[in-house]
């Protein structure tokens, strides 16, 4: 009976997928740096920047979530101007939703993270 409950265990924990039980942030400026951020998303920013400007962002100061879930929006600041790098999912049946944090929505259709430490504004991928 024993040999049975740890086989069936065994298997729920190794075959049974696995869920995210940390929400997903935006990209630190030490990941962004090392070129370490997720895959799971395709990354572009604002016209006009260059690699350069990229790797020197210093500070997150704004997480938005576009279209109320189409792509995930980071703003950092630099030395000199913003920078802005969009992460939208790789996978075109999947969504950003808000998962951590406080998020309001606008009239332009974003939802627009309220928390003054915007680390703590965490976001998921649902898939269809």
């Amino acid at each position: 009976m024993k040999i049975s409950c740890r086989i069936t265990c065994l298997f729920i924990l190794l075959f049974l997928p696995v869920s995210n039980v940390f929400p997903e942030n935006c990209p630190t400026p030490e990941k962004i740096r090392a070129r370490n951020i997720s895959s799971q998303y395709e990354w572009t920013v604002q016209e006009g920047v260059t690699l350069e400007n990229l790797l020197s962002v210093q500070q997150l100061y704004s997480v938005r979530i576009i279209n109320f879930d189409d792509y995930i929006s980071c703003r950092y600041s630099t030395g000199k101007w913003p920078v802005k790098l969009d992460g939208k999912p790789v996978n075109d049946k999947c969504h950003v939703l808000p998962e951590a944090g406080e998020w309001h929505g606008t009239d332009s259709g974003s939802l627009v993270c309220q928390e003054k430490d915007p680390v703590k504004c965490g976001f998921r991928m649902e898939c269809e």
